[in-house]
């Protein structure tokens, strides 16, 4: 009751809407709320003060640009059950790092070994072998070679996307 009595009688003092609204959330019925409100408001604040205090940083680390392809990989004609190396090539086309080679491969085709986590520099080749069994029974396949940025150390999770090359293989 005591409330609302108060806030008739700062309408019928005021005559001004929004002021009464003010002195309604702050003084009156709301102090509680809109203390809390205020409390949140500066604790977002200073999240996000630090937030932009650590950005140089974080920019720092993200200015180096890195890009690799996948320049050539072969053969991709095999006899069936019988082991070959293949030889994937690839290229740091910008800035130099880690990187992860992984293969993914056709249902009764083997490779070996499954990923290279090599270094690459900038400008230069290189090249990886892997051993690839095709099955007995015979059947064409393919193997798909992907190329991860892997600077974070969590490849695949978090790693970034560099090139991709489906090399298709036959039986000769």
């Amino acid at each position: 009751m005591f409330r609302k009595s108060a806030v008739r009688h700062l309408k019928a003092a005021t005559n001004d809407r929004s002021r009464t609204i003010y002195d309604n959330r702050t003084e009156i019925c709301c102090a509680g709320r809109y203390d809390m409100q205020r409390a949140l408001f500066l604790v977002r604040s200073l999240l996000v003060g630090v937030f932009v205090l650590a950005l140089p940083e974080i920019g720092h680390a993200a200015q180096e640009v890195f890009a690799a392809e996948i320049t050539s990989v072969s053969p991709s004609t095999f006899t069936a059950g019988q082991s070959a190396t293949v030889t994937v090539q690839i290229r740091s086309t910008s800035g130099s790092g880690n990187v992860v080679l992984e293969a993914s491969w056709t249902s009764g085709w083997s490779v070996s070994p499954k990923d290279r986590n090599p270094t690459i520099n900038q400008g230069t080749y290189y090249t990886q072998t892997f051993t690839v069994t095709p099955p007995s029974s015979g059947g064409n396949g393919t193997i798909v070679w992907i190329l991860y940025d892997d600077d974070w150390g969590v490849h695949p999770v978090g790693s970034t996307w560099l090139a991709r090359y489906n090399q298709f293989l036959w039986m000769a």
